[in-house]
């Protein structure tokens, strides 16, 4: 039961444990920072879903099979209007989620019943690709293969804990 507030108890012992949120601002966790609305609702989100799709931008070099770099990471994208500006966005949002441990960005295991599709037809997607066409004709361009690598968000326990206190 948590010191400073006795209206209420810790079903896992998040007090003792300090292994994760338990969004009631009492324990002497390290303190969550403020999240935005948006990121709330990312977090909710993934409690609801279980996993979300997401994706990273790569170029490749038929010149070679061993090089390879990431464009940008992570993309995740919700609607076919989705342009480079929202995948900022997005990234950002995601990447603080990621970096105070409520999130994982997986890209080795795309989501098996995802229809990706609207990614590969978003704006985003279309820059990107174009940037790429756009640098193959100079002289000397490596990266000459536009991928989008497919993945998935997935909450952490933290995550989890902090979702369903939200």
């Amino acid at each position: 039961m948590c010191m400073e507030n006795n209206a209420h108890s810790h079903s896992n012992n998040c007090c003792k444990q300090k292994t994760s949120y338990c969004g009631h601002g009492c324990c002497n966790h390290e303190q969550l920072p403020n999240l935005s609305e948006y990121e709330k609702e990312l977090l909710r989100l993934a409690a609801k879903e279980k996993l979300l799709p997401v994706g990273r931008f790569l170029l490749k070099s038929s010149r070679s099979s061993h090089l390879e770099a990431v464009a940008y990471s992570p993309v995740y994208i919700t609607d076919k209007l989705d342009d480079m500006s929202t995948v900022h966005t997005n990234a950002r949002f995601l990447n603080r989620l990621q970096e105070h441990g409520l999130v994982t960005l997986n890209y080795d295991e795309p989501l098996e019943s995802y229809d990706y599709e609207f990614f590969y037809e978003s704006s985003a997607y279309e820059y990107f690709t174009e940037t790429v066409r756009e640098g193959k004709q100079n002289q000397g361009f490596i990266f000459d293969t536009a991928i989008f690598e497919l993945g998935h968000i997935a909450l952490t326990g933290s995550g989890q804990d902090l979702a369903t206190s939200l």
